[in-house]
């Protein structure tokens, strides 16, 4: 809800809260419509937020109050600070921004377009299980491109980078 709209209130369950697992659909979003540079933004501003929580793990929800620089997230009392879709929105999160899409039936892993988290300069994931095999790749920032490298398969499965 808008911080304009009359009933908005940050602190409230649903009336301004900021829901980690709703910007991981947000990004999902934001990369199917080419809005890279939003969904590095949105991405970028939850693992900020991680920060501010225990042990960096994300409640059900933020309260929606103005970020001030410098400041943490502002923590709501009402919110869950154990949430399996909070804890599922930043892996989602970086799987979107890397393009990862598996067809295990298929034995494919598709990467499209793959992006890098504010402050990642690079990433490697080992063992992607996909199908009957397994794939491990890294990623790695350049200058204004995202270079994918195939490490390794093993067992049925193509790795296809677009």
């Amino acid at each position: 809800m808008s911080a304009d709209h009359a009933a908005f209130d940050p602190l409230a369950y649903q009336q301004g809260s900021v829901w980690p697992f709703d910007n991981a659909l947000i990004v999902s979003g934001l990369r199917r419509y080419g809005e890279n540079e939003a969904a590095v933004r949105v991405t970028a501003a939850t693992l900020d937020a991680a920060h501010g929580f225990r042990r960096g793990r994300l409640p059900e929800f933020i309260a929606g109050t103005q970020r001030q620089p410098g400041d943490g997230p502002t923590h709501t009392p009402r919110a869950d600070p154990l949430q399996a879709w909070s804890a599922a929105a930043v892996p989602f999160m970086v799987t979107e921004l890397l393009g990862l899409n598996a067809d295990g039936f298929a034995g494919r892993l598709y990467v499209r377009q793959p992006l890098l988290p504010l402050g990642v300069n690079a990433l490697t994931l080992h063992d992607l299980q996909v199908g009957g095999g397994t794939a491990s790749l890294r990623f790695t920032r350049l200058a204004d491109a995202t270079k994918t490298e195939i490490i390794k398969t093993a067992g049925q499965v193509e790795v296809i980078v677009e």
